[in-house]
């Protein structure tokens, strides 16, 4: 079926669900918008060809897929030639539903988009980032936007199996978001964060951000320490962190941050915590120019063990 006899060189936004029709080259030279969604491609179209079509509209602002499935472009990942260049990309939307389903992956490493692109990605994970992102440096070559992140916002839904991370190019609120992923994954908060730094790189970050929906903050105030020891660790792999907030986080949250007098500080450069329960933790030291490596952190009325 050819629903388009033709070019259509004033159409700006063309929109595809449920169904798919062939699409020529040259056919949207001034597209600035496409969405597909909820379709198959067909088994003829492998990720070059959807390259080579959109190549063709170098006007794109917008790029949506939603729960796009296409055999070809599976088996195609990894032999993508030269990604192509959308210089007024904006926002790139990818939604996948089924795990294990490269669809996310192949299209990331075809596309090279301007360090203003918003990558808002919602997809399901068995078990790494690495199912749905490239590994640098190509992932970093092609989306620059992913190179200076400098808060890193972490929000866990109540049942404990939707992580939403955010990233911010500034520590202000000003901050424009450059990467919204919503990773749906059992038990993701330990699977995620000691492998995040190994796709983007968050060499520029001031500021972390930590929300925990009320059932899992019940769940690992009574049971489940292990994700203390992860927070810890991806925390002091941020050197530059000045400013760390927790909402929604048992008081027991805030002892991975305790050392003992004269020992380096997890976070040496860290100037301000924001915690229901450390209120008082933002004067005294937090205020003053001292790096907080040289204090005793109080204690937290809480009967649980500490953390080593």
């Amino acid at each position: 079926m050819h629903l388009f006899p033709g070019p259509l060189p004033r159409l700006r936004h063309l929109s595809l669900s449920s169904f798919y029709v062939p699409l020529g080259r040259h056919m949207f030279t001034n597209l600035t918008a496409f969405d597909l969604s909820n379709l198959y491609l067909p088994a003829s179209m492998n990720v070059n060809d959807m390259l080579s079509l959109l190549s063709t509209s170098p006007y794109l602002e917008e790029l949506r897929f939603d729960r796009v499935k296409s055999t070809r472009f599976q088996e195609s990942v990894g032999q993508v030639g030269h990604p192509i260049s959308l210089p007024c990309l904006r926002l790139l939307q990818l939604k996948q539903r089924a795990p294990l389903d490269s669809t996310i992956h192949a299209i990331l490493a075809s596309i090279a988009a301007p360090p203003s692109l918003m990558l808002d990605i919602a997809a399901q994970v068995k078990e790494s980032l690495a199912e749905i992102l490239p590994r640098p440096p190509g992932l970093l070559t092609n989306l620059p936007n992913l190179t200076g992140i400098q808060h890193l916002e972490s929000r866990l839904s109540s049942n404990g199996s939707l992580l939403q991370l955010n990233g911010y190019d500034s520590p202000e609120p000003s901050g424009k978001k450059r990467f919204s992923f919503a990773l749906d994954m059992r038990d993701p908060l330990p699977a995620i964060l000691p492998t995040i730094h190994e796709h983007i790189p968050l060499l520029h970050l001031e500021k972390f951000s930590l929300s925990l929906g009320g059932t899992v903050a019940s769940y690992m105030r009574k049971n489940d320490y292990s994700h203390y020891g992860v927070l810890k660790d991806f925390l002091a792999g941020q050197p530059g962190l000045v400013e760390i907030s927790f909402e929604g986080c048992p008081n027991f949250i805030t002892r991975i941050l305790v050392v003992k007098k004269g020992v380096r500080h997890v976070c040496p450069a860290l100037k301000k915590l924001s915690h229901p329960s450390a209120k008082n933790w933002t004067t005294g030291p937090w205020t003053q120019s001292r790096t907080p490596e040289s204090y005793s952190w109080p204690s937290v009325p809480d009967s649980k063990p500490r953390f080593k």
